[in-house]
Parts: structure tokens; C-alpha cells; sequence
């Protein structure tokens, strides 16, 4: 019984302990030190520009666009490549047939 009446004890003196506590603030100079700080911050084009890059709308276009030209650049290659096929296959039918034909 009696441990009961210690661990009760102890119980409200640590729940007393926290009457006179208050909520930590930070010093008042210190948020118009930070406001001075941002506020007096050069905007120089490079952070303009990274701003403006930084936007998700901005950098999924770019993404979008980039996107749109490796594949056209992929299919306009395959096409090429389609063509210069057919090329050589008509340059090596006329040259069979030029070497086949009977001279006059």
C-alpha cells in the first residue's frame, strides 16, 4: 500500500511540474531579421529564371515537348532509313539488269 501512495506522490509531482510551464517563443527580433534577410535578397535573372523552371506546369511542357521530339526524330530516322532501303533494292535491280542485258 504504501508503494502505491509514493508512485501516487510522484505522479502529482511531476504533473505539477508542468504549472508554471509556458510555451517557447523565439526572441521578437528575430522574424524581423528574417523578413529584412528575404525581403533584401537580390532577385538576379538566374534565380528569376529557376523560379520559373520550378513550377510544375512549366516543367512538365518542357518535359511533354522534349518527349514529342525524340520521337518524331526517332520516326523521321526509321523513314529515312525505309528510303535508303528501297534506294539500294532499285540501284541493285537496275544494276542486275544492266549486267544481264545482251550488249549490242
Amino acid at each position: 500500500m504504501q508503494q502505491k501512495e509514493d508512485l501516487q506522490k510522484e505522479v502529482d509531482l511531476t504533473l505539477n511540474s508542468f504549472d508554471g510551464a509556458s510555451r517557447a517563443e523565439a526572441p521578437a527580433f528575430l522574424y524581423t531579421r528574417l523578413i529584412a534577410r528575404m525581403e533584401s535578397r537580390s532577385a538576379s535573372i538566374w534565380s528569376r529564371w529557376v523560379e520559373v523552371l520550378a513550377r510544375p506546369a512549366v516543367s512538365l511542357g518542357i518535359l511533354f515537348i522534349v518527349l514529342i521530339m525524340n520521337g518524331y526524330l526517332i520516326l523521321s530516322n526509321i523513314s529515312q532509313e525505309e528510303e535508303t532501303t528501297q534506294q539500294d533494292y532499285v540501284a541493285q535491280q537496275i544494276t542486275y539488269f544492266e549486267s544481264n542485258s545482251p550488249n549490242p
